[in-house]
């Protein structure tokens, strides 16, 4: 399971979180990569602004301890994106794929910048809504979890959907989400394996 918290920072909080870490081009790059999966190619987006140049003094991990943070391991960028499409209809939520910066090859971590439209939509959604907007969102990973073909993994992935589990991690997002407006901070996605 990967592990996923968010949390919130300036910019200066960011640089300093992912120390030596490169600021991503505005817009993608296309380049063929192969799936660690499969072994397949396939045609990724690409943010890094110097491709294969080193990364003197960076450090492999993301230090955001001591920022305001939530850790949901239950709801990674994928599931995010998901929320996005829950609140925020017709939106862009490939947005939420966007790296906030680029580590070096042997970082294990990433980072993306939770979109500021997400997070104000998420902090102002009123308490009294928050489970329906959980089953909306509930209902949308559980049709997402149908495409899966692999029965096994299919099985584990929808008991893992609950509503126990996921409005008790809205709520959390939510005030977290509320905290990012009061203070003026972006909220980000920190992943690891």
């Amino acid at each position: 399971m990967v592990t996923t918290a968010y949390f919130l920072a300036t910019d200066d909080d960011l640089n300093k979180a992912c120390r030596g870490w490169r600021v991503p081009t505005a817009e993608p790059r296309k380049k063929t990569s192969t799936n660690p999966f499969t072994g397949e190619p396939m045609v990724v987006d690409d943010y890094d602004p110097t491709p294969g140049a080193p990364f003197p003094g960076a450090s492999p991990t993301i230090a955001f301890s001591g920022l305001a943070s939530v850790e949901l391991s239950g709801v990674d960028i994928t599931r995010l994106a998901s929320l996005m499409q829950v609140l925020l209809k017709g939106a862009d939520w490939s947005q939420c794929y966007k790296p906030a910066r680029i580590g070096p090859p042997e970082a294990e971590q990433a980072v993306c910048a939770v979109p500021a439209e997400l997070v104000s939509a998420i902090a102002t959604t009123p308490e009294d809504n928050l489970p329906s907007v959980t089953e909306q969102w509930l209902a949308l990973l559980r049709a997402e979890a149908g495409a899966i073909e692999d029965e096994e993994t299919k099985k584990v992935v929808l008991e893992g959907l609950a509503v126990g589990a996921f409005l008790p991690m809205l709520t959390s997002l939510r005030n977290l989400a509320r905290q990012a407006v009061l203070l003026d901070r972006k909220m980000y996605c920190f992943m690891a394996p």
